[in-house]
């Protein structure tokens, strides 16, 4: 598939997904209120079961979390009042602060790599711009390794083509590449490489232990990402993820926004890969 091909496949999802959930209504509820979330798909799976902590303290309120609409689709539908929060994996804009969002932490996540091997496996980097170049899509035992791609505009593209030495020519090379498999959302990227023997998909690991898919962790360059990489500060690879809000946020939402910073959702996020945000530049 060409870049444009790619960008056209994103722009129609989008669309469709945003036409979806601007024209059907949703269903009426009791006498509960209602906060809806939707944005990048990387951290639904995480919001969900927060929100479904948050509703056994607060009953009243049901947290409601949309299938994945991007960090810039949901986005969009914070600003249309299609949603009460939306969880991104980029920064504000100051457009975004002008039209009347605001945004907090939500927490970070070991970005890196993960395949369907049933017992993971090694790659130095260069091998790894290797699978994705083309070159030598081999693993070290002989097997096949299948890259699969993310959209051009997808924060995981933008995120190993920044913090990756050579990743992003390599990311190049593998979408002008026939029969390479490109992924439109997170959940879409997670069931590919669940399919596909011997994948190779750059994620972040509070995505896959969230979502509980069969992936295991590839070690790169001898380093190895799990609960150890968790407590390891100097591990190269962040992904930060941020809640972002209406200033004019109904108070439902402000209290469920509370709740995810709380001590209790820390513990929770903490158990599905996902950390308290730092306060250093994200790596």
């Amino acid at each position: 598939m060409s870049i444009l091909g790619i960008h056209a496949a994103g722009r129609t999802f989008l669309a469709v997904a945003l036409l979806i959930l601007f024209a059907v209504p949703s269903p009426p509820t009791a006498a509960a209120s209602e906060v809806v979330v939707g944005g990048t798909g990387g951290v639904l799976a995480l919001l969900d079961e927060l929100g479904r902590n948050f509703n056994a303290e607060a009953p009243a309120i049901r947290v409601r979390v949309l299938p994945s609409l991007g960090s810039h689709g949901g986005l969009r539908a914070l600003r249309e009042g299609a949603v009460d929060i939306a969880p991104i994996a980029l920064p504000l804009t100051p457009e975004d602060r002008r039209r009347g969002l605001t945004d907090r932490p939500l927490c970070e996540s070991p970005f890196g790599f993960f395949t369907s091997r049933p017992n993971g496996g090694r790659l130095s980097t260069a091998q790894v711009i290797d699978v994705y170049t083309g070159r030598n899509a081999r693993w070290p035992d002989g097997a096949t390794a299948r890259a699969i791609l993310r959209l051009p505009t997808d924060s995981d593209t933008a995120l190993s083509s920044r913090l990756i030495p050579g990743m992003a020519a390599a990311l190049n090379a593998a979408a002008a590449r026939r029969g390479v498999p490109v992924a439109i959302t997170d959940q879409h990227a997670l069931t590919l490489a669940e399919r596909i023997p011997g994948s190779l998909l750059a994620a972040t690991l509070v995505t896959v232990l969230g979502e509980r898919r069969a992936l295991r962790p590839v070690d790169v360059d001898g380093v190895a990402l799990g609960s150890e990489t968790m407590r390891d500060d100097a591990y190269p690879l962040i992904k930060r993820f941020r809640l972002a809000l209406r200033n004019d946020a109904t108070p439902d939402a402000r209290a469920f926004a509370d709740f995810v910073e709380s001590p209790r959702s820390a513990e929770i996020a903490r158990a599905l890969g996902c950390r308290a945000p730092s306060n250093g530049p994200e790596r």
